[in-house]
């Protein structure tokens, strides 16, 4: 595959992407493909497009309906995104998902005033003043996504017991996120 072929010997990447451990991102509809590869059934017809390769999945506003959604598999170390003014997927359709998965390792993080498109570039509210931001500050909002998606990829991909802290609920104490989580 393309990333294999960037980490050989002589590839542009050469030892620094791991195919081994993967971890997926996806916004709106894209978190449904991280769901879907992260073993969360979204259709009655069967299909399977669990990749072993992925080790961990951050859904951030994910779109679509519940409605044929099967999370009872899905046991892929997870970080849910969403916006509590998301007006595409309301914030109780999250926690139920949330709560559905039997996955060890979970956190949904919802910014408090966040809508849909507070993941995305603060500078396209400017461009795109239509964009579903809610009333967080964007750049704020961003500080806080990265942050926090850091600490979760290091922790779950390396094993990096600093990064690990970081996601602990004592360690996540701040006015503009409400965090429910497994992590211990």
């Amino acid at each position: 595959d393309f990333a294999a072929s960037l980490a050989a010997p002589g590839g542009a990447f050469q030892g620094l992407i791991d195919t081994r451990q993967v971890g997926l991102v996806g916004h709106s509809v894209g978190a449904k493909t991280v769901m879907n590869v992260g073993r969360v059934s979204f259709s009655r017809n069967g299909g399977d497009p669990y990749d072993p390769r992925v080790k961990a999945g951050i859904p951030m506003a994910m779109a679509e309906t519940t409605l044929f959604m099967n999370a009872s598999e899905a046991r892929l170390p997870i970080l849910f995104w969403i916006g509590s003014k998301d007006k595409y997927r309301p914030l109780p359709d999250m926690e139920e998902i949330y709560q559905a998965m039997p996955a060890e390792q979970k956190s949904l993080m919802v910014l408090v005033d966040g809508g849909h498109d507070i993941f995305l570039d603060p500078a396209m509210a400017v461009i795109q003043p239509s964009l579903n931001r809610g009333t967080q500050d964007g750049y704020r909002a961003q500080d806080l996504i990265n942050h926090f998606t850091t600490a979760f990829l290091l922790d779950v991909l390396k094993g990096d017991k600093e990064a690990h802290k970081a996601l602990l609920p004592e360690a996540v104490k701040c006015a503009e996120i409400q965090c429910t989580t497994t992590w211990k």
